[in-house]
């Protein structure tokens, strides 16, 4: 995952100065973002990953602008902190169950500000409204203790 974000990040670099050389730099713009994903759901033991994402911006005019952006981060969970008892004998799972999946979002928003600030306005109110995609695969990692060794295998067909 890191070294196909690396490329793209490349990629996108490249065609952001390629844009500035075309006298596009004006109006184009690229940013990046960070942060971090946990999932939260029935299994009690959660994975904490690193999210990044990058973005490139237009201004159509100087109230109006759209933005293409994408980001991932991956995640995950596991039930060995999990409690029979404590959800009544209710928990069917087998223990040792846990899940790990990538999640890759693409997203384009447009975006329209009140005021101009090209014009001199200091601050402005904005709206944006747009259209994403986002994609996981999750699998599923089964530990099975014995005796004399511990078996892991993955179900890639969840």
């Amino acid at each position: 995952m890191a070294k196909k974000s690396a490329i793209l990040l490349l990629i996108i670099s490249f065609v952001g100065a390629h844009l500035h050389a075309q006298s596009f730099g004006e109006k184009t713009s690229i940013g990046f973002s960070g942060g971090v994903s946990q999932y939260h759901g029935s299994m009690p033991e959660t994975l904490m990953r690193a999210a990044a994402g990058i973005n490139l911006g237009y201004s159509i005019t100087d109230r109006i602008s759209v933005r293409f952006q994408f980001t991932a981060t991956e995640t995950g969970g596991g039930d060995s902190l999990l409690n029979n008892l404590a959800n009544n004998g209710n928990d069917t799972r087998a223990s040792h169950y846990y899940f790990h999946t990538n999640i890759n979002e693409i997203s384009l928003t447009p975006e329209y500000d009140f005021f101009s600030i090209a014009n001199g306005a200091k601050l402005t109110p904005y709206v944006f409204a747009g259209i994403g995609y986002y994609n996981f695969k999750p699998y599923q990692i089964n530990e099975i203790t014995r005796p004399k060794a511990t078996f892991r295998y993955q179900n890639i067909t969840m």
